[in-house]
């Protein structure tokens, strides 16, 4: 028994220099010992040690990783495979397709690899790599495919892995290629599970700069016009048009970057108002108030006043909905409202229905959501009443009978929140308050709020 032991000790180190020296060969002259990349991918094998596997999978990224070129292979035509080259050509040819076969059968074996939990977070770890380090690599779009629904993973190694590497990966595109893929497979991962998922995927989408779509680029038409309309000398005319082709360039990159952001923007909102009509239960819904609010001032004038009045709805439904998400779909609506200065918006109702959770709030315990729900208040105490430019006196002197007689059954933190506020309503915002104070209450002005 303990000769076979060593024997197997023995074997594994073999293996494991075997593997080192197959590494070395291929990272040093790819084009002449590409074909060794057979020979690193066959120690992947469910055979194998579970060690080996793992060593063989992350030494096998690496070198694909390092042997990438910088561009996209296309592949060939029919008409291009029947056509005589040179030996040169034909080198680089046959190199080029070897290795997408090889790169291509990586991803298969990392693919198949993520049903065995002993194997899958390398094999997770191994395609996040490659998705950020060869995102203009082929099958780019199968990588993300294959990552995405990883948001979901049990795993919360996995799923933790598969969420900073997208974010990091957004981030870093300036394109927006890689963007919309990964927002399409969300949507439809999202939708796919019945909107039952963990509750920070959609905060990816938060990662999301859409700013651009609004700055769209001069058309190019326009742009080429322009610079034939120049007078320029015989000696200039070259430089003149290279600078032309550029420019043209640059716009036609432009009016594609626009068009992307574009489906990305409709992406996210037809995610967002799925949920926020059909499944106002799920757990993802604060994430969606949150996007609206981000994403506000690219909400198109002929849908907001639908999203308002489903958020209207949504606050005055019954109690079963969660007082945190009602103060949620108050900032939300206050949001959106505000980037649309060309919009008569009459957001009284909200004001209404803020006022009667403020009455509802003495009745909650102190629970994990405590915390939260005290920094929506104050949240939305400001958005509603120190950001607008002009209120009803009417409307402010009720808030603050309800808000003193609040801090009676509100723990130290909020009481402290709320006698602030006042304090800075008095001094800062309506100093008249103090003035007319005496008549608020043969006015019966509230009313109205109760």
């Amino acid at each position: 028994m303990v000769k076979k032991e060593k024997e197997d000790v023995g074997t594994d180190a073999e293996e494991k220099n075997h593997l080192a020296a197959l590494c070395a060969l291929v990272m040093q002259d790819p084009e002449k010992n590409g074909k060794l990349m057979k020979q690193i991918l066959e120690k992947t094998n469910e055979e194998k040690p579970i060690l080996l596997r793992k060593l063989a999978l992350i030494s096998g990224g690496a070198v694909l990783k390092d042997i990438i070129p910088g561009y996209f292979i296309r592949e060939l035509t029919q008409i291009e495979k029947e056509t005589i080259v040179t030996k040169e050509v034909k080198q680089l040819r046959d190199y080029e397709q070897s290795l997408l076969k090889y790169y291509k059968t990586f991803l298969k074996i990392a693919e198949q690899g993520l049903k065995d939990s002993s194997f899958a977070f390398i094999c997770a770890k191994s395609l996040c790599d490659l998705l950020i380090s060869a995102r203009h690599f082929n099958f780019h779009a199968n990588i993300v495919a294959v990552v995405v629904p990883l948001l979901d993973s049990s795993s919360n190694q996995i799923s933790t892995l598969v969420y900073s590497s997208l974010v990091e990966l957004i981030k870093e595109d300036f394109t927006a290629e890689s963007s919309l893929l990964i927002v399409r497979s969300i949507t439809d991962l999202v939708k796919r599970r019945g909107y039952r998922t963990r509750e920070n995927i959609l905060d990816i989408f938060l990662e999301l700069n859409l700013n651009q779509v609004l700055n769209a680029p001069e058309p190019l038409e326009k742009q080429v016009k322009k610079s034939s309309e120049k007078k320029v000398t015989k000696r200039s005319e070259e430089k003149n048009i290279e600078k032309q082709l550029e420019e043209a360039e640059t716009a036609i990159s432009q009016r594609d970057m626009k068009k992307r952001q574009s489906e990305i923007l409709k992406y996210v909102f037809v995610t967002y108002f799925r949920i926020i009509k059909k499944a106002q239960e799920s757990i993802l819904l604060p994430s969606v108030l949150h996007g609206f609010s981000r994403f506000a001032h690219l909400i198109s004038i002929e849908v907001v006043q639908d999203l308002l009045q489903v958020l209207k709805t949504f606050i005055a439904s019954d109690s079963t909905k969660s007082i945190e998400n009602k103060l949620e779909a108050t900032l939300t609506a206050f949001e959106v409202a505000k980037h649309q200065e060309t919009l008569n918006v009459d957001l009284k109702e909200f004001y209404n229905h803020f006022y009667s959770l403020l009455n509802d709030i003495h009745f909650l315990p102190s629970d994990p959501k405590s915390q939260r729900r005290e920094t929506l208040i104050l949240r939305t105490l400001s958005k509603l009443f120190l950001e607008p430019k002009k209120l009803p006196i009417e409307r402010v002197a009720g808030f603050i009978k309800r808000l003193s007689i609040l801090t009676l059954g509100t723990n130290s933190e909020l009481t402290i929140g709320i006698l602030l506020f006042i304090h800075r309503m008095f001094k800062v915002g309506i100093p008249m308050l103090i003035d007319f104070s005496d008549i608020f209450l043969s006015r019966n002005i509230l009313k109205q709020l109760s």
